[in-house]
């Protein structure tokens, strides 16, 4: 499993989002653990598979890694969403210098605004 990254606003480190368990889908009877997180306007969170972090350089089989990739996201944090994606797949695949081994799925969510609950269960914001 890959531990979401939590990129805060005006902070150049990020966290990593622990709670969870197996695979969705894995264990029909997996439990998994819940957490809270708030999340602050411009905080960013990036949801990835292994396909990137894996993904190896050649000749020598050197990872991409996490760090690697935390490090692109927090130098590029500011950039609109769609401009970051594109830098993520691109430095992944000059990277890896060959095809994709693995499959490569990536979210990423900016928290623009805090929405407000009111009583009648409605949000503003």
């Amino acid at each position: 499993m890959n531990p979401p990254h939590l990129h805060r606003t005006g902070q150049t480190y990020r966290e990593r989002l622990r709670k969870g368990g197996l695979l969705l889908g894995i264990n029909s009877g997996q439990r998994y653990a819940r957490g809270t997180v708030a999340l602050e306007p411009g905080d960013l969170l990036l949801l990835y598979t292994d396909g990137f972090t894996e993904q190896t350089d050649q000749p020598d089989g050197v990872f991409y890694g996490e760090g690697r990739l935390a490090d692109l996201v927090t130098s590029y944090r500011e950039r609109p969403l769609s401009d970051l994606l594109g830098r993520i797949f691109a430095d992944v695949e000059a990277f890896g210098g060959r095809d994709q081994t693995d499959d490569r799925t990536l979210i990423l969510l900016r928290i623009n605004s805090m929405a407000v609950a009111t009583a009648g269960g409605h949000s503003s914001g």
